[in-house]
């Protein structure tokens, strides 16, 4: 009795299931690449803004200080 397959029911290729649907998060993944495209991105764009801000804060104190 093993290998004997129970008859299917009738009418059970009528209407076949509809489509599962598929979550947004599931189809919107980031690639692994992308991710550090964007982290290096940040990364680069802190960079650049922590150094203009240096720039100006120095620019500043040698202004005042040789005016003194």
């Amino acid at each position: 009795m093993k290998g004997t397959r129970h008859p299917l029911p009738p009418g059970w290729n009528k209407h076949p299931p509809l489509p599962s649907h598929a979550h947004a998060v599931i189809t919107s993944v980031m690639q692994v690449w992308q991710i550090a495209v964007v982290a290096t991105a940040a990364a680069l764009l802190a960079a650049a803004l922590a150094m203009t801000v240096y720039r100006i804060r120095v620019t500043r104190h040698n202004t005042t200080s040789s005016t003194a």
